[in-house]
This record gives structure tokens, sequence and C-alpha cells, in this order.
């Protein structure tokens, strides 16, 4: 349905057609500024997420890092009873 000339050309129908336009504009900006919050807050809780996982494996190294101090120490202490042992042994088959 087409719009009479009259209206068309009326003042007050262009000024009510251009405030819709400034609306619609402010709508579509204001949406823009949400997507790029929201796509900030994303980001933000990722890098959050992803310092909290370095700082868990960053502890489970030193743990692990005390396990092998831990192990490398038993290990040489019964390296050098086994030793012992078979020089024991050795020494009373001769």
């Amino acid at each position: 349905m087409a719009m009479p000339r009259h209206l068309r050309d009326d003042p007050v129908f262009r000024e009510l057609r251009a405030g819709i336009g400034r609306v619609v504009a402010e709508v579509r900006r204001t949406l823009s500024r949400i997507e790029t919050m929201r796509a900030l807050r994303a980001l933000d809780r990722e890098e959050k997420r992803a310092s909290r996982e370095i700082d868990w494996m960053r502890k489970e190294l030193d743990h692990a890092e005390a396990n092998l101090v831990e192990l490398e120490q038993w290990y040489r202490t019964r390296r050098k009873d086994l030793t012992a042992r078979l020089k024991l042994l050795s020494g009373d088959a001769a």
C-alpha cells in the first residue's frame, strides 16, 4: 500500500521518520556494544581460567620434582645397600 504523497511530504512525518532512523541506529550501536562487552567478558574468563590452569600445572610440577628428588635419594640408598650385599655375597662364595 503506497502512502499518499501529501503525507510523505509532511514535515512532521519526515521528522518522525528521521527520529525512527536515529532510534534504529542507536539500537544497532547498543547491540554492537553489548556484543563487544560480552566478548570481552568471555576473553577475561578464558584468561583467568588459563592462568589458574598454569598455576595448577606449576604446583603439580613442583610436587613431581620433589617426589623425584625423594625417589632419587631412595634409589641411591637402595643401590648402595644392594651393591654392599652383592659384595658380601661375592666374598662368601670365594
